[in-house]
């Protein structure tokens, strides 16, 4: 069985141990579902953990690990980019070219130049997110790493979150229509 099935299964029979009168059963009942679910979380995690550390056996050996790969599940169905759109519209027009953010890329850059590893678990939280300006990013590193953090890490934190925006003129000029041709059709086919 995996872990999914476990989960599901535990979800499952979670009613009816809540259909249980007696209290001392409940209790118990409760008791065994809490060691099951930490018995079911410490197997993924000891799981992963052994990955990781084959594929970590694996690249010393000199071959590839494992590779990580993920599901085809888009989380937002809404395709629609009319409000894209105009947020980039608006910021071409602003002329600011560049913004700050931070992908795995930037962090594994900020980890090589030794920023502490416990500030880059609380940075991974801003994964995804884009700021329009400094002032925003820093006013939200504030928030999670606090002002004397920030202040004394700001340069490589500004140098790694740094990114240009794209350029989203029309790579095509316009069209111009120089001539017109009328085509006449055969109505009683």
């Amino acid at each position: 069985m995996n872990t999914t099935t476990i989960s599901a299964i535990l979800e499952a029979i979670e009613p009816i141990f809540n259909q249980i009168e007696n209290p001392s059963l409940k209790e118990a009942s409760f008791v065994l579902l809490n060691i099951v679910e930490s018995s079911v979380a410490e197997t993924i995690k000891l799981r992963n953990e052994n990955q990781s550390l084959k594929d970590e056996i694996n690249r010393l050996k000199g071959e590839q690990g494992k590779p990580d790969i993920k599901a085809n599940a888009k989380k937002n169905t809404d395709i629609s980019s009319e409000q894209e759109r105009k947020a980039a519209e608006a910021e071409e027009n602003s002329g600011n070219k560049e913004g700050f953010k931070f992908d795995k890329a930037s962090l594994e850059k900020l980890q090589e130049q030794r920023l502490p590893i416990e500030l880059l678990l609380e940075l991974e939280s801003m994964i995804g997110e884009k700021y329009n300006n400094e002032k925003e990013f820093i006013e939200r590193v504030e928030l999670i790493l606090g002002k004397a953090l920030t202040v004394k890490h700001r340069p490589l934190l500004l140098k790694y979150a740094r990114y240009k925006k794209r350029n989203r003129k029309a790579k095509i000029p316009k069209i111009k229509i120089e001539w017109y041709e009328e085509c006449p059709v055969d109505k009683s086919q």
